[in-house]
């Protein structure tokens, strides 16, 4: 597979001979055409084309030579060319060049430049997700939403990167550059929320909860609340179909033993020391309004100890926890649900975590 650093001056014209581009239709009828004229269209010119720049290579010309809109052969060295420049493009939010370099993509069939990785594994999907850029996100998905990775057969958007990360994982750890509409637009495109990293026993409703986006948890919730109606419905209608069992997020512990509503308690603590600070002048942040607030993380807290939200069969140990964080911010309901469920007010989360 091909890997390789991008360089910007790999943009710039190169004075070695370029590989010849030939419409495969003019490949096909070669015996009633005669033979590929010498001139035909190269990498250099499919991209001016792509581009707009008809005033270099008309819209004449190239009928002329067989359509651009056919598929192309084009030498595999030459496609490999243009993998580290979607990579660049994707991490940058470069969509018209991430779309061009997407033309010649859909036109050379036996070569897919969008599925190639770098040195970390990460496509343009990973690219575009680890830096926020949603409107790139959005023209890869329109594009292989519904396509599998070739090699693997794992769905484009659900394919992991070196660390098992997936771009709705990415999204969710680099939330401080994306946002909860690019997390909930790959929800709707079908992404999978069943990954657990490997190195650390996080999940994407961790990283929600770590970042204090209350939006997200309650809606990564939600989405395990229909996803597991959907699962009882289909159980009654084929009981003797097997069903492979979602995994419980809300529950699921860490490599530190913290559920996600432990990450939001431990973050609601650091916050309440920090305006602490500030109020007596000791605070060493300087700019507070791109990280979540007190409040945020109180409302995580809150979402995450909603009966109505949660999974089915939450533990005893879950309520315990619920009892102790809902008690440290002071939210009656949830340390009266928290009771009545089995909560053990002599539970202490510190000697868990």
């Amino acid at each position: 597979m091909f890997v390789m650093m991008y360089n910007k001056g790999s943009r710039q014209q190169s004075n070695q001979p370029r590989t010849k581009v030939i419409p495969k239709s003019d490949v096909e009828n070669q015996q009633s055409k005669g033979s590929v004229e010498s001139d035909d269209l190269s990498l250099d010119q499919i991209m001016n084309w792509n581009a707009g720049e008809k005033e270099k290579n008309s819209a004449a010309d190239f009928s002329s030579k067989g359509s651009v809109e056919s598929d192309l052969d084009i030498d595999e060295d030459e496609l490999e060319k243009l993998v580290p420049v979607l990579l660049e493009d994707a991490s940058d939010g470069n969509v018209e060049a991430v779309r061009q370099v997407l033309e010649i993509d859909a036109q050379t069939p036996n070569f897919s430049i969008a599925f190639q990785v770098d040195g970390e594994k990460r496509n343009a999907l990973h690219r575009a997700s680890l830096e926020g850029r949603f409107e790139v996100l959005k023209l890869l998905l329109k594009r292989f939403r519904d396509t599998n990775e070739p090699k693997t057969g794992i769905k484009y958007i659900d394919v992991p990167d070196k660390y098992g990360n997936t771009a709705l994982f990415l999204v969710c750890i680099r939330l401080d550059k994306s946002d909860f509409m690019q997390a909930k637009y790959l929800l709707d495109a079908g992404a999978s929320v069943d990954v657990v990293k490997i190195s650390d026993a996080m999940t994407v409703l961790h990283w929600a909860a770590h970042h204090g986006n209350q939006e997200l948890v309650h809606e990564l919730l939600m989405h395990q609340k229909k996803k597991e109606k959907e699962r009882e419905k289909e159980k009654k209608q084929n009981p003797t179909q097997p069903q492979k069992p979602a995994l419980k997020l809300a529950y699921l512990l860490d490599k530190d033993h913290r559920t996600p509503i432990d990450i939001a308690g431990l973050q609601y603590e650091k916050k309440w020391s920090e305006e602490d600070d500030a109020l007596r002048g000791d605070s060493l942040i300087s700019d507070k309004s791109q990280v979540s607030s007190m409040n945020d993380f109180a409302a995580t807290i809150r979402n995450l100890s909603n009966p109505s939200l949660l999974p089915n069969d939450p533990t005893n140990d879950y309520w315990h926890r619920c009892l102790f964080w809902c008690a440290a911010i002071g939210h009656r309901t949830g340390v009266e649900d928290a009771l009545r469920r089995g909560g053990r007010p002599r539970w202490q989360v510190h000697r868990h975590i």
